[in-house]
């Protein structure tokens, strides 16, 4: 498909439904090649590559880790498409923040976390299975036909129930002026362009569908770990 139709369709996705997925969907869009390499790196992003031009001053961005990753792993091309998901999932999410969060957050405040069941045979012979057979018609469909004898009907199929802390009440009241003073701060460093900065927050706080908490938390999280360990 020619540049200039892939840019038009971007561009009027991103007028049309403002979102953090829009935004996901026309940088994908612009794609050289809608290969999986490219497309899941950007399905995990904080920041698409035009967001972050803009919140930099230094517009040389790092390379991908997880795009370095996937292609430097490349074996797993001959993997069904779903199983190419689960094994990039497997190997950076999961691996390098989900299961770090829970160990870390548990040892932290003596809890035992339930983790995912990571047995190695089970990953291996789940991989092997046909997209055909794993396609989620209904949520998680291979676990409940595998127990569809020990769990409740009632239980199958309860709508899935999310559990997500309330971090974008807590960053507009209880923990605001912690999270203005670091965002201030932040806005101040030499690497970082204050009035994109700002303008984010801003934009948060006017509930703008396009700024999510956890695209501020994180800038948040990073100022406090430079004040915390005297950098900058």
């Amino acid at each position: 498909m020619p540049f200039f139709i892939k840019n038009f369709f971007s561009n009027i996705l991103k007028l049309v439904k403002p979102s953090i997925s829009s935004e996901k969907i026309s940088e994908i869009l612009l794609l050289e090649n809608w290969n999986f390499e490219n497309i899941y790196p950007i399905s995990r992003k904080i920041f698409s590559d035009a967001k972050s031009h803009k919140i930099l001053n230094n517009n040389n961005l790092e390379e991908n880790f997880v795009k370095n990753f996937l292609l430097k792993n490349n074996k797993f091309s001959i993997l069904p498409k779903l199983s190419q998901i689960s094994f990039a999932e497997i190997n950076t999410y999961l691996q390098n923040i989900l299961l770090r969060d829970a160990d870390q957050m548990g040892m932290a405040h003596t809890l035992e976390i339930r983790v995912p069941f990571l047995d190695h045979k089970l990953i291996e012979n789940v991989f092997g299975i046909s997209d055909e057979f794993k396609f989620p018609h209904t949520p998680k469909k291979l676990l409940t036909d595998s127990f569809e004898n020990l769990i409740p009907k009632e239980i199958i199929n309860r709508q899935k129930m999310g559990f997500v802390l309330p971090y974008e009440k807590w960053l507009k009241n209880e923990i605001f002026d912690f999270a203005n003073s670091k965002i201030i701060n932040l806005s101040k460093q030499g690497f970082f362009n204050e009035k994109s900065i700002k303008s984010l927050w801003k934009n948060f706080l006017k509930n703008d569908k396009r700024v999510s908490w956890s695209r501020v938390w994180h800038l948040i999280v990073f100022q406090n770990i430079l004040e915390k360990n005297k950098i900058f």
